[in-house]
Parts: structure tokens; sequence; C-alpha cells
């Protein structure tokens, strides 16, 4: 019986091995979905200074549901404290496009600063129409314009790259100075992207910021609920079980997502409203790592096997720190010892 059933699970972990895992490997570990999963990673600081920032600002305020500022000092400056969260997550997608060019710049080997400017400027001209009292609106840009930015840049830059593979460029003398022929060079292309974002922004008023958005918020909200977060932690944790690094798979899709429900979750928090998603990070990392890893470290404290008690001790205080794959690992390599 005991036979029957390894040969089953061999079977299974086989076709995942084989079949499963290699597909899921060659969609999510394309070249675009690395520049995004990268450009994420990039503004990471960013977001996390920000965070803080409106943590601390936070405190100086009854937000927290308090009758009165945990930290009534700090009151006086909670909104000049608010206003660097509001530099930078408020201005995330602006950091993020330029990241997004240098990404791609250096997945195709093209030059770094030709590929940020652009991937800047298209963000520009598809967010603005117009400079109304010489002042720029900003609303988009926040986390909700990501996913419309992500398209826009990538566009922009794979006409940057076929303008320079195709020797669609301005070519100058031997003897002018390498920036100056870069600059030239990147002429062509900069005005192609130019006039197209320029026409449909502003000569055709096509918001394509806005269009995106609402076309991909059902998606959104859909998507924070517990049945597709359930799912996706199976997924994830059968992906680990196999050897497969599965947080980096899924990386440069659920990134933005949750990078825009946290950006949702800090304007309503600053704001004093109730927080509208709960698929973020910190949860997902507590219900896939800390929650079970912190259970099964426990549970091994009081193993009657000295090495697996050993391995215990050793690995918890591993739980106050991230990242917690090497109790992970160290355990998948001594289970076949469990008593």
């Amino acid at each position: 019986m005991e036979k029957s059933k390894s040969s089953f699970m061999d079977k299974m972990t086989a076709v995942i091995e084989e079949k499963i895992a290699p597909v899921l490997m060659r969609i999510f570990n394309r070249p675009t979905l690395n520049i995004i999963k990268n450009s994420m990673v990039n503004v990471m600081p960013l977001i996390l200074f920000g965070s803080i920032m409106l943590l601390i600002s936070l405190l100086g305020t009854t937000s927290m549901g308090t009758e009165k500022p945990i930290l009534p000092f700090l009151a006086p400056f909670s909104d000049q404290i608010g206003l660097m969260n509001n530099l930078t997550m408020g201005f995330m997608t602006l950091f993020f496009s330029v990241s997004v060019g240098l990404n791609y710049a250096e997945e195709y080997e093209l030059d770094k600063i030709s590929c940020g400017l652009l991937s800047l400027m298209s963000f520009l001209l598809i967010n603005q129409n117009t400079t109304a009292d010489n002042m720029l609106d900003v609303s988009s840009f926040g986390a909700k314009a990501l996913f419309p930015t992500m398209i826009t840049s990538i566009l922009a830059l794979k006409i940057y790259k076929t303008c320079i593979q195709k020797k669609i460029e301005i070519r100058m003398p031997d003897g002018v100075p390498p920036a100056v022929g870069k600059a030239f060079s990147s002429l062509i292309p900069y005005t192609i992207v130019g006039v197209f974002y320029w026409l449909i922004r502003t000569i055709f008023n096509i918001n394509l910021v806005a269009i995106i958005s609402g076309l991909l918020e059902p998606v959104f909200k859909g998507a924070d609920n517990i049945f597709v977060f359930s799912f996706f932690c199976i997924i994830n944790k059968l992906l680990w079980g196999l050897g497969i690094h599965a947080d980096t798979l899924f990386q440069g899709i659920l990134d933005p997502m949750k990078m825009m429900w946290i950006a949702a979750n800090s304007e309503a928090a600053q704001a004093g409203m109730e927080l509208p998603y709960i698929w973020t990070t910190a949860v997902e990392r507590t219900c896939l790592w800390t929650g079970p890893v912190l259970g099964l470290l426990i549970l091994l404290l009081f193993s009657k096997v000295k090495h697996l008690k050993t391995f215990s001790i050793a690995s918890l205080p591993a739980e106050y720190y991230p990242p917690w794959e090497p109790p992970v690992s160290r355990f998948r390599a001594t289970r076949k010892f469990l008593p």
C-alpha cells in the first residue's frame, strides 16, 4: 500500500517537474516580466522610506484608532512628515518609469541614459495634455498608473530598440564626442515616440491611463479575496516543495498589483479611512513564511530527535529577520529523518 502511494507521488512530482514547471518558467521568465520585476525591486527603497514616514506621521494623529495621538509632540509636524510619503509613494510610477528604461537597456544592451529618459518622457506625455497655470496634474503619478505605464513605457522602448537595430538614426562623424553622437542617434526614435504619444493624449484626448486602469480594475478588486489568495498560497508552496523559487516566478505580475494595493491602503490610512485591500506583501509573507515556519520550528523544538531539536534552536532567530528560506531549505535536506 505504501509502495503504491509512493509511486503515485513520484509520478505526480515527475509530471509537475517535467511538464508543468518548465512551462511556468518559460511564461514567467520572459524578458519583459524580468524587466518589470527588477524595476519594482529598484523602487522598493523609495516605497519603504515613504511607508516609514507615513507611519511616523500617523503617530501624531488620531488615524491609528485612538482618541488622542500616540505621540502628541508629532502632531504639529504630521503634515510635513507625511509630505515625504506623498513625494515617494505618491510619485511611485514616475520613478518606476525611469527604472523600466534602465532595466530595459540592461536587458537588451542599449544606452541606459537614452532609455531611462525616453521612458520618463513617454510617461509624462501619456499622462499630461495641458499645463494649466504652469502646473502639472500629478494624480496619475502614484501607483494607480503602474500597469498603464508598463505598457506605454515598454512600447516606447521597443520602438527605440527597433530604430537602433534597424539603423534608423542620425549618424555622426567619428570625430564627434560619444555623448553627442548618442544624443543625435536617439533623436529619431525620441521624435517618433514623442509625436505618437502627444497625438494620443493631447490631440485626440485619449486618456490611456484611465482606460487601461478601468479595464483592469475588476481584475484587481476580484483578485483581493480569500479564494484567489489561498489558491496562490497552495501553488506557491507546491512549487517551493519542488525546489522552484515561486516568489521570483510570480514577482513580475503580482508585485505591481500588491504595490497598487499598498499605495491605496496608504492613501486611505492617511485620510483616516478604512483600508480597502487585505492582500499586501506583509500579509502574504506572514501566511506563507512566518506563521508556517514558526509553527514548524516550535514543533521541532519538542522533537525527541536530537539533531531536529538542535536545528530548531539554531533556526528560530531567523524567524525575526527575513529571509526565511535558510530554515526551509535546511529542513528539506533533513526531512527524511523525521520520526
